[in-house]
């Protein structure tokens, strides 16, 4: 019966031409022993190692050789000897929809939107953050918000924040209709038209442009709670996007990094 491999029994031996070999209690370790070890992964979703790496041994235990290229690694942690799967190329560098690297998402781009949102409605930004095309997709609400240190961020609107974008839109347009009301008023009457019509025509569009402004407002007030319920300004939003995208870079190097180290460490030969 096969001994258990433990940190206490398994020794790494060097023999001819520098070959390492795997060994428990004085003896090679065999294919059996080594697919006895738990797997988890040697590498922390932050780019850390969970524990102290051996080396990585060339097989396959679950009969993975036909996925995505990887190596499996021998590791330790405290008293425990485990194996883990290591992909060369980390999730977010896989190519996806011809994007690379992948997107990144989070809370703080959310808030962010949101507040420019608020800034576009109070006349601080003048390109709409969200589009109609925006909010009537599929992914309602989202956009991206530009390339931060190597990738593109992706953000999504709260419903607060769609109504209040969707309500500021409606009321653009009613007001426009009402200046070029205003402004035909001034010409001669047409063919078809009397004085009785024309001023009907333009009270039934002041009166459009005045409820979409009312419910703008009523729009707006919703979220400017809802921002001041975090408690933060447009500044602080933008420094808190800026923060989470760099650490998020930092993230995604040290994944880079931590596989470079990883494939100098030394391959553990078994036995058949």
């Amino acid at each position: 019966m096969a001994k258990q491999l433990t940190v206490h029994n398994a020794t790494i031996n060097t023999v001819a031409v520098e070959v390492k070999t795997l060994s428990i209690s004085g003896k090679q370790v065999t294919l059996a022993v080594f697919r006895q070890l738990r797997e988890e992964q040697i590498i922390a979703d932050d780019g850390t190692l969970n524990g102290q790496p051996w080396g990585f041994v060339n097989y396959h235990p679950d009969k993975c050789d036909g996925a995505r290229a990887h190596k499996h690694y021998v590791w330790q942690r405290g008293d425990e000897l485990l194996r883990g799967r290591v992909y060369h190329v980390p999730d977010f560098d896989l190519e996806v929809d011809w994007r690379l690297p992948a997107d990144f998402r989070s809370d703080e781009a959310d808030r962010f939107l949101n507040g420019l949102v608020r800034e576009w409605i109070h006349g601080a930004v003048e390109e709409a953050p969200l589009t109609r095309e925006n909010y009537r997709s599929r992914h309602t609400g989202e956009r991206s918000l530009g390339q931060m240190f190597g990738f593109r961020v992706m953000a999504f609107a709260s419903d607060a924040a769609v109504e209040a974008a969707d309500k500021k839109l409606e009321a653009d347009q009613q007001r426009g209709r009402l200046a070029e009301k205003l402004r035909k008023a001034s010409e001669p009457l047409g063919r078809y038209e009397t004085t009785e019509s024309r001023e009907s025509e333009l009270s039934r569009q002041r009166e459009s442009a005045a409820n979409a402004d009312s419910e703008l407002a009523a729009a707006l007030a919703i979220l400017e709670a809802e921002l001041d319920a975090w408690g933060m300004t447009y500044d602080v939003l933008k420094d808190e996007l800026t923060a989470a995208a760099k650490a998020e870079a930092d993230r995604r190097q040290r994944h880079r990094d931590m596989r470079t180290e990883l494939n100098r460490l030394p391959q553990l030969f078994i036995a058949v």
